[in-house]
């Protein structure tokens, strides 16, 4: 996983240098607010990626009982 994000996260959690990011420090509020939603929905779709495999494997344990 990971994405243009990542790279400012290690600044803003206070990461190298500081805790300061140059790439934070120069993006505008618009790409960061476009930024987050893009890993918003990466998340969500790991997530139902995640609900969609237990939903499987529970199906397959009661096949097998």
């Amino acid at each position: 996983m990971g994405g243009p994000w990542m790279a400012g996260m290690a600044g803003s959690m206070g990461g190298c240098c500081g805790g300061h990011s140059y790439r934070r420090e120069h993006i505008t509020i618009d790409q960061e607010v476009t930024d987050l939603e893009e890993l918003q929905r990466d998340l969500e779709e790991a997530a139902a990626d995640v609900a969609e495999r237990i939903r499987r494997l529970k199906e397959h344990e009661k096949a097998e009982v």
